[in-house]
């Protein structure tokens, strides 16, 4: 079952991103919102993240499945970025 889905992240993490886009899509148009393309890639894009992140903590667990992971490179610099993001928020919020 891991190894399947290591075999189709890609392919889940593109349906995590098209799901969410769809579904905002549809929420903008049924309230009569006006689409905004940032708006509408910042969620979905989020959203196909979620796969990577289990992947890496099954990873912390089983390292040996590292080795399974392909074209993440996007993925861990958007968890590097939101690293850095949480590190500099909570030390501001602390200094305040």
């Amino acid at each position: 079952m891991i190894d399947l889905f290591f075999d189709k992240i890609n392919e889940i993490s593109v349906s995590f991103l098209l799901l969410i886009a769809i579904i905002y899509a549809i929420k903008g148009l049924l309230n009569s919102e006006p689409l905004a393309l940032d708006g509408l890639l910042t969620p979905a894009m989020s959203a196909a993240t979620i796969p990577t992140g289990f992947a890496l903590i099954i990873c912390a667990f089983s390292p040996s499945n590292v080795s399974k992971l392909e074209s993440i490179n996007v993925h861990l610099a958007i968890a590097g970025v939101a690293l850095i993001f949480l590190a500099i928020h909570t030390i501001r919020e602390g200094m305040k």
